[in-house]
Formats: C-alpha cells, structure tokens, sequence
C-alpha cells in the first residue's frame, strides 16, 4: 500500500487478497488463521487487528470448550470461563456464558443437597426453586 503525493492510497491487490482470504476463513469459523504483520502502515494495522479478533475468538471458542468439558463430564460445577483479555461484547458473551452455567448448576447442586439429607434419613429438606 503506497501513499500517493495527492492524499490517495495505492492498494496492493495481493495484499487485499490475502486480508479477504482470512475474513472468509474467519467467518467459516477458522480462528488460527493469521495475517503477516510486517512494516508500518495501514496494512500492518489492519493485519494485526485481524489477529487480534481471531485470537479472541479462538479464547473464547476455547473457554466454551473447556468449561464444557470441566462441567458437564468432570462434574465440577463451580467452573466458570475466565474472561482474558476480551472487553465490550466479547467479556459479555463470556459473562452470559457463565450466568448460563450458573442458572443450570443451581438446580442440580439444589437436587443434590437435598438427596444427600434423605440418603443420612433426613426427610424434612425442602429444595430451593426459582
């Protein structure tokens, strides 16, 4: 990309090129694709912003994973997603993730609070339902 004497910008179409084919592998869903950073300028910026969004999709697309795996196979109900470097929308999308858990972890910690007091005879427990 080549600035020119009259304020306009040369774009490189190779470069255009690559950035559009790591936005289409983006929206497929393929977050370890990269651009090269190299130099200054405004390709370098946007190559970097590039890797920036898919490494906090890659995080978070991790996270979902992993929290998943830790709660829903290993039964650890306390596990939440850790939110890293994300902010705005993407801290939100986390936080909503770990509501989620929250609101589906309750019932079952509920139901085994009270299974636990009727297996030690006590019948008088009530659950919490909300």
């Amino acid at each position: 990309m080549k600035k020119q004497r009259n304020g306009t910008v040369e774009v490189d179409a190779a470069a255009l090129n690559r950035v559009l084919a790591g936005l289409v592998a983006m929206r497929d869903g393929n977050f370890r694709r990269r651009l090269t950073v190299s130099g200054d300028g405004v390709m370098t910026e946007i190559a970097a912003v590039f890797n920036e969004v898919a490494d906090r999709n890659l995080h978070l697309t991790g996270e979902l994973a992993r929290v998943r795996r830790v709660v829903g196979r290993e039964g650890k109900l306390t596990e939440r997603l850790e939110t890293g470097a994300c902010e705005g929308s993407w801290a939100a999308a986390i936080d909503a993730s770990n509501e989620l858990v929250d609101d589906l972890a309750r019932p079952v910690s509920e139901v085994g609070r009270v299974l636990s007091a009727v297996a030690d005879g006590d019948l008088e427990q009530r659950m919490e339902l909300r």
